[in-house]
């Protein structure tokens, strides 16, 4: 059985991310993009604007992991158990922890090359290199396309 990946696919750090980790781990994998597939959330008892904010994955066994925990169990299962180690030991856990959903709710305003992210790959989503845009306004995009698709 496949992980499940929620995963902000409008954000360039986060699609970068999932789609290196798909090219060599797909059938491992169900990810699903959070932008056009809002209703796999809800029917995960997830809300949107939560999976905006931080990781969720729903492991092999059914169960829900958010934040830094979600990250791990990723990285466990899909070629990185070094990063995951690393990020459990004893002192570093906790500040991973804490660090995540800060670095995680202020992504969109880090300039895209203090990333090592490729701006002409996500121009679309950014202006000037940075990526702007809140949770909120976020989430009141997806929903908008979600409506006029209907």
């Amino acid at each position: 059985m496949a992980l499940t990946i929620f995963h902000d696919d409008l954000c360039p750090i986060c699609r970068t991310e999932m789609m290196q980790m798909y090219r060599q781990h797909a059938e491992q994998m169900n990810l699903i993009a959070i932008s056009t597939q809002a209703d796999i959330l809800a029917a995960h008892d997830i809300k949107l604007e939560d999976a905006l904010t931080l990781m969720h994955v729903i492991d092999e066994q059914g169960k829900l992991h958010i934040g830094m925990e979600a990250i791990r169990v990723m990285y466990r299962r899909l070629g990185k158990p070094k990063t995951a180690w690393f990020t459990s030991l004893p002192l570093l856990r906790n500040f991973f922890d804490v660090a995540y959903p800060v670095f995680a709710r202020h992504r969109y305003r880090m300039p895209v090359w203090l990333l090592g992210l490729n701006v002409k790959d996500i121009k679309d989503v950014c202006q000037d290199g940075y990526c702007e845009l809140s949770v909120q306004q976020k989430a009141a995009q997806i929903r908008k396309q979600d409506h006029e698709n209907l």
